[in-house]
């Protein structure tokens, strides 16, 4: 999952609406109609370690090959798999950090080439979800973490610049929601892509207005 032999600038892209057109899990609720009970939990609950695990268990009994079935269905944006190549071309590792899961985001990295790939483990059982997912300790506080949230892209994103010897500054992070906000922050360029969140956008150094990367070439130049 993580190739130290690279060196330089990090590209981190987030998955969900911005690598993929759309939402994992939205796609998947709709396709397995718990669209009305993903929108409650959204709206009641605040907790993001709470709200993981209770979508975990909206997956239950789900075969993995429907997963991979619905996933094939979500494009990446148009031009992501040309300006990654360009991006690597220039020396960058290129990597995920998503807070969906390890089985869609490994798809998801072989397709564009990434280097690395983190997500929370969504447990399977003999070919079916069981309703359990694991956020790894990587997304975790801990005593060298750069903010205060219990879970955080950013403590991922800190976890991996660190494992290829980098430090944040040396990060450029490409997110879309409210839980890309701390990565977009505190990466030493962080990018709106697309993004309908205020907060996020006011944080984001450059922000991409179309469904396209290209922009990007132009901002590492």
């Amino acid at each position: 999952m993580i190739n130290d032999r690279f060196a330089g600038r990090m590209v981190v892209f987030d998955m969900d609406n911005t690598l993929l057109q759309e939402r994992f899990i939205d796609v998947c609720a709709e396709r397995f109609r718990f669209t009305q009970a993903l929108v409650l939990i959204r709206q009641i609950d605040k907790d993001p370690v709470s709200i993981t695990r209770r979508i975990a268990h909206f997956l239950k009994d789900i075969p993995q090959s429907e997963l991979l079935d619905t996933l094939d269905n979500i494009p990446l944006v148009e031009d992501s798999l040309a300006v990654i190549k360009e991006l690597k071309r220039r020396s960058n590792i290129i990597g995920i950090i998503s807070d969906s899961y390890q089985l869609i985001t490994q798809i998801v990295a072989e397709k564009i080439g990434a280097d690395f790939y983190l997500a929370n483990e969504l447990e399977i059982d003999f070919g079916q979800v069981t309703g359990q997912v694991l956020i790894p300790a990587y997304f975790h506080y801990s005593d060298e973490s750069t903010c205060k949230h219990q879970v955080c892209k950013t403590n991922a994103l800190r976890y991996i610049a660190k494992k290829y010897g980098m430090e944040l500054e040396d990060c450029v992070y490409v997110g879309d929601s409210a839980s890309d906000i701390c990565a977009v922050q505190h990466a030493g360029l962080g990018v709106s892509f697309c993004s309908n969140n205020e907060q996020l956008r006011v944080v984001a150094n450059r922000s991409i207005e179309k469904k396209a990367f290209s922009e990007l070439l132009e901002f590492l130049d």
